[in-house]
Order: C-alpha cells, then structure tokens, then sequence
C-alpha cells in the first residue's frame, strides 16, 4: 500500500505518453499512486548511482550518494499523496 506522507510539493512536468500510460498502469496493478512510484523509482535510481560509483572504486563519492537516497526516504513517507 501507499505511503502516508504529511508534506507536499507540487511541480507540473511533461511525461512521453507512453511513459505516462505505464505509470498509470504501474498505479493500479500495484495499487499504489503514481507519486510513490515516482518517488521511489528516484530514490532507486541514486541507490543505483551510488552502487554503480562503489563498482567504480569511489566510495566517498558512493556512501554520499547512498545516504541522500536514504535521506530521500524518510521524507517521502511525510509527503501527502495528491493522486
């Protein structure tokens, strides 16, 4: 199920129709809204960066990146879910 979140930011962007129509997809199969897929697929796309910079040799750089994403985390489950 979704997250509760209890703060919110709203921003207005432009999806390709195709990538919209699988986020909406992803919604209703997982029955969760298409923030917290958003939000998580960011916070796994800079797990991923700091994974792939550990792989390359650079740890600081990596642990920073690791820690933002879990940063990341804590607020999601703050944010108030609009969709």
């Amino acid at each position: 199920m979704g997250r509760s979140y209890s703060s919110r930011v709203s921003r207005s962007f432009r999806l390709p129709l195709e990538v919209a129509e699988t986020l909406e997809s992803m919604s209703r199969e997982r029955n969760v809204s298409k923030t917290d897929i958003v939000a998580e697929a960011i916070v796994a796309l800079r797990k991923q960066q700091a994974d792939d910079l550990i792989t390359e040799g650079m740890c600081c750089a990596a642990r920073e990146l690791r820690e933002q994403a879990d940063a990341l985390v804590s607020p999601l489950r703050e944010v108030v879910d609009e969709w």
